[in-house]
């Protein structure tokens, strides 16, 4: 398998969790759209996968922590548009663009790491109805970029030595 096709699984209604294999190099547009009960998605790590598709993951309410891997450049419009219960996610260092409406309508959003020296770019609506006040952790080396960034600057920009461990986490 080397893509995941065109509504491939799209509006599944009882998937509830998937692993994308190390093969497959772009998960197409709308391949698992409305799958509204899916909760978790397990990518390949040393996979090829390079592109997630435009309203790939839309409205899947469920997810909740999202990690997309190294390899991943691009995340198309309306990829993970209406997740609304995502808390957490990490976006990997060979990110360069996040296209508009991204994730858009992921209120729930409690924190993002971004492990890209460079920002990725980033439209005005890549983030709609995100809190502009949650933690986006970045690379030490990069905080100054990201602060410069038009939109990437509208967050909590906070170098990653600056994380809470685990350990911080307990109560």
């Amino acid at each position: 398998l080397e893509t995941v096709p065109y509504m491939a699984v799209a509006e599944c209604v009882k998937l509830k969790s998937i692993s994308i294999p190390a093969t497959v190099t772009a998960i197409e547009d709308r391949a698992f759209e409305n799958c509204r009960m899916l909760s978790s998605v397990a990518f390949a790590e040393n996979g090829a996968l390079t592109r997630i598709g435009n309203w790939a993951f839309y409205n899947n309410h469920e997810l909740t922590n999202l990690v997309i891997p190294e390899g991943v450049t691009e995340v198309g419009h309306a990829a993970f548009y209406g997740c609304t219960y995502l808390k957490e996610m990490t976006l990997p260092s060979t990110v360069q663009e996040i296209a508009d409406n991204g994730f858009a309508l992921c209120a729930k959003l409690q924190k993002i790491h971004v492990e890209a020296v460079t920002p990725p770019t980033i439209q005005a609506k890549t983030f709609f109805d995100v809190n502009r006040q949650i933690p986006v952790y970045v690379p030490d080396n990069a905080v100054e970029a990201y602060k410069a960034d038009p939109y990437w600057q509208e967050f909590n920009i906070i170098g990653k030595s600056n994380a809470p461990s685990a350990v911080d986490n307990i109560s």
